[in-house]
């Protein structure tokens, strides 16, 4: 059998196993309870308010067009690209790597994580949030994505309370199948509140 869950690169190879998951990404990480700053200067830990800090102003898009998955990539970068939280690098980045690798950032068979390293142009951490309602096809391997994670990390350390935090609501099959159908800002929001 497949191993599901690919932490080296975080990419669903078939069925999506929520608890293999949840292990393979708290133990790649070493998870821990110490406190880490967020890029927003919020305590993460004892004082965490929760994943919605990871979101800067207008990070949750829902695009109602067609778009190609260069395109996608482009719209769950545009607010990292806007509030200086990468460079125009960091986004070629991503491109130049799903066209050698393919869409290593495929989470499950409709949620993606668009993301480079942190030398390739991140300048802090943050997250996005983009839902395609109509899909894109990253190429003729993958699943449909109807939503999309912008990752930014200036190290490798800034985001593991995020990704824990986006763990637990991969972990939420109902959270999952309300962002696909969200057709408003406001619905994410809600939804991205409880975690």
């Amino acid at each position: 059998m497949n191993q599901i869950f690919n932490c080296n690169v975080f990419h669903i190879k078939s069925d999506f196993n929520h608890e293999m998951a949840l292990d393979c990404v708290s133990h790649y990480y070493s998870i821990s309870c110490k406190a880490i700053p967020n890029p927003l200067g919020i305590t993460i830990g004892k004082n965490m308010n929760g994943l919605i800090d990871y979101f800067p102003e207008n990070a949750f898009t829902v695009h109602q067009q067609d778009c190609d998955w260069q395109q996608a990539i482009d719209l769950s970068m545009r607010c990292l690209l806007e509030n200086n939280i990468v460079e125009p690098r960091y986004v070629a980045a991503i491109k130049h790597s799903t066209q050698n690798n393919g869409a290593y950032y495929i989470l499950t068979p409709e949620v993606a994580m668009p993301h480079a390293r942190p030398e390739e142009g991140a300048l802090g951490t943050a997250l996005t949030l983009t839902v395609l309602p109509l899909g894109v096809y990253f190429n003729d391997d993958n699943p449909q994505v109807k939503v999309l994670i912008g990752l930014a990390a200036k190290d490798a350390d800034s985001h593991i309370n995020a990704i824990q935090l986006l763990s637990e609501m991969f972990c939420d099959d109902q959270a999952i199948k309300q962002l696909t159908q969200a057709v408003k800002v406001s619905e994410i929001k809600e939804i991205i509140q409880r975690f």
